[in-house]
């Protein structure tokens, strides 16, 4: 009995994986839509609720991490049945796989069901059919425009993979991995998925010198040197070559912000001048900021404000408390702790710059951080 159960699990895993897979393959092995997208969605979601419930009946595994992941999802979905905004649904659907697969792979990742081979494998076969859209949405956009000069947004897809580079026990593969991914990040001239790449790159290096075990400091120094000042000229090379980028990152430099800043004060100052506490406590409802400016926020934190108040706000910063928390967490292995560290770095960049709760990157999320969360104790 216990033999079939265990069998039954690992082939659901598997399956999961494979709908997880196909669905962020659309566009290029599956035809876009919503068609085929809604069908691999309903089962992803069918799974992962019977495996939420199921976690959450097991006596100590629902842990405050999970509970709190669970509260937000549940914020996010009575807000949306409360104020019926049906137009947004693509919205709720975004923050429902980036939050409710988590609890699935977390429960197979502390089975040993999904392991280290199975997101490396993922990564291997993600990679080049992101590549592939890559190329095709940025030719379209320079058709659309008639220039070269063009801001991608497809490069965001690349940002979830970045931590998965961290998974080959060989460095130089990995450095490969993340060379091959900012050379794209490079390409589509987004500053925050270039920050991302940044602090990866950064990452590697101290990860290096923080989990190598070899005895000859002044060897492994060395190597550090050599992966930082080689890591740094590929870079910088490839950054100069680039110059509607450098343009792009001189206007950061001088205040130039694309128009959050005055998103972010519109916003602000709708909350702050309601003069209401419901309105305080609770926000103004359901993907409010949209409704309160010309644009969405892009930045995470102001939209909790805006749309679900001091307590909306409050439950989103336990998410990241709670994150930061593990990093603090001596029981971590070291190279996992790393690879923490820079998943926790994507969170809060793109937290602040556009969004991470219903990013296009959910992989990172429901798969890679429970891995990491269920095997924080087991090397690589």
């Amino acid at each position: 009995m216990k033999f079939q159960r265990n069998l039954i699990e690992r082939l659901v895993c598997y399956v999961m994986l494979i709908l997880v897979t196909l669905y962020f393959s659309q566009g290029v092995v599956l035809p876009g839509g919503e068609g085929a997208g809604t069908i691999l969605l309903i089962a992803v979601f069918c799974i992962s609720i019977f495996y939420l419930i199921k976690l959450a009946l097991i006596k100590n595994k629902f842990n405050a991490f999970m509970r709190v992941w669970f509260l937000f999802m549940l914020m996010y979905s009575i807000y949306f049945l409360m104020y019926e905004d049906h137009a947004s649904y693509g919205l709720l659907k975004s923050v429902l796989l980036n939050f409710l697969p988590f609890y699935p792979f977390y429960y197979f990742a502390e089975k040993g069901i999904l392991t280290r081979n199975h997101l490396i494998a993922f990564f291997v076969v993600m990679l080049p059919l992101f590549i592939v859209m890559f190329i095709q949405s940025i030719a379209q956009l320079r058709l659309e425009e008639m220039r070269d000069d063009v801001v991608d947004n497809t490069v965001y897809l690349f940002i979830g993979l970045l931590p998965f580079a961290f998974l080959f026990r060989k460095r130089l593969i990995s450095l490969g991995f993340l060379m091959i991914i900012w050379f794209f990040m490079i390409q589509s001239a987004k500053r925050a998925a270039i920050l991302c790449g940044v602090v990866a790159l950064i990452l590697i290096v101290f990860e290096y010198l923080y989990a190598s075990e070899s005895k000859s400091k002044l060897k492994k120094y060395s190597i550090a040197a050599t992966l930082l000042l080689g890591v740094g000229y590929f870079g910088y090379d490839l950054y100069m070559q680039n110059q509607y980028l450098i343009e792009r990152m001189e206007g950061m430099l001088q205040g130039e912000s694309s128009g959050r800043d005055l998103l972010v004060e519109t916003l602000l100052k709708t909350w702050y001048e309601a003069n209401d506490l419901i309105r305080y406590l609770f926000g103004f409802g359901y993907n409010a900021s949209r409704l309160h400016s010309v644009h969405v926020s892009h930045n995470d934190w102001v939209d909790m404000l805006i749309s679900f108040g001091l307590l909306g706000l409050l439950v989103y910063f336990a998410l990241f408390r709670l994150l930061f928390l593990e990093v603090l967490n001596p029981n971590w292995a070291r190279d996992k702790k790393v690879i923490l560290i820079l998943v926790i770095g994507i969170a809060c960049i793109t937290s602040l710059t556009s969004r991470w709760y219903s990013s296009s990157f959910a992989y990172m999320q429901i798969l890679f951080l429970p891995y990491l969360l269920a095997t924080h104790k087991q090397k690589l």
